[in-house]
């Protein structure tokens, strides 16, 4: 039989689907449904394969993929990209940014798998506390730095409670210059007064997500050292942790994070 050439009208919950894939530019099967709340994976990966077949979101797989653990991992294509920008108005330099999705390093996906996995251990580590915006949701915001952080967590607040703002950035496997760059641009964002002239509130924490216990070290020195030498010890406020602890927390066990000038102390958000 013939397929039908009538146009093909996605449902509410393909729409969410494709939100969610904006989000976070790259998702796989499992994490999507984790990320809904499923426990089995057979909705979300039937619905990804009707998107798939119709042009919506594409797919990065490789037999690599399989020996190393890895999902298939899904993104927007040109028709999901055209729709969310012309029905929903999604920001057009963010989408636009997607059009090298099939392209991007490995490594770039990656990090983008990684911050959808920080997302939900957040989300259980600390829940109903929190709502987590990616970069790609801060393209309409023009008082974060630039280039925005990987995720921006704002606590929700409490009559009982002070508001409590979070910029996290995930550091990949770079050499320590390129670190102290990003750490660099944060300070002098911060200096800036754009925050506060904008929002009205205290400069957010800087959180920063190590991939070993050793680049944190290292990074915990170097802010203490260029901070300390500026006079800023007590007005710009870095947290790190890393990867692994991040992702093996939970709400019994979220004391990961630490202050660069008390690193032996460990805190939690």
């Amino acid at each position: 039989m013939k397929e039908s050439t009538k146009p093909y009208t996605l449902n509410a919950k393909q729409i969410y689907l494709l939100k969610l894939i904006y989000k976070f530019r790259f998702v796989t099967v499992s994490l999507l449904s984790r990320y809904k709340g499923l426990k089995r994976c057979d909705s979300v990966s039937e619905a990804l394969e009707i998107l798939l077949k119709r042009d919506y979101i594409g797919k990065r797989y490789d037999k690599s993929y399989k020996l190393l653990g890895k999902g298939a991992a899904y993104y927007l294509a040109s028709d999901g990209r055209k729709l969310l920008g012309k029905e929903y108005n999604f920001n057009k330099n963010a989408l636009h940014t997607m059009y090298s999705n099939n392209t991007v390093r490995e490594d770039f996906v990656d990090k983008q798998i990684d911050i959808l996995r920080l997302s939900l251990a957040l989300r259980n580590s600390y829940p109903n506390t929190f709502d987590l915006f990616t970069k790609t949701e801060l393209g309409d915001y023009d008082y974060f730095p630039s280039p925005p952080p990987d995720l921006y967590i704002n606590r929700l607040k409490r009559a009982d409670e002070a508001e409590n703002e979070y910029l996290l950035e995930v550091l990949g496997n770079n050499q320590l210059f390129v670190y102290i760059k990003r750490i660099k641009q944060y300070i002098e964002h911060y200096e800036s007064g754009d925050w506060e002239a904008s929002t009205k509130s205290e400069y957010p924490t800087v959180l920063l997500i190590c991939p070993s216990v050793k680049v944190e070290q290292r990074i915990q020195e170097e802010i203490n050292k260029i901070l300390t030498n500026m006079g800023m010890d007590d007005e710009i406020f870095f947290y790190t942790t890393t990867l692994k602890a991040v992702l093996n927390s939970n709400v019994n066990n979220r004391k990961v994070w630490s202050d660069v000038f008390e690193p032996e102390k460990l805190l939690s958000l």
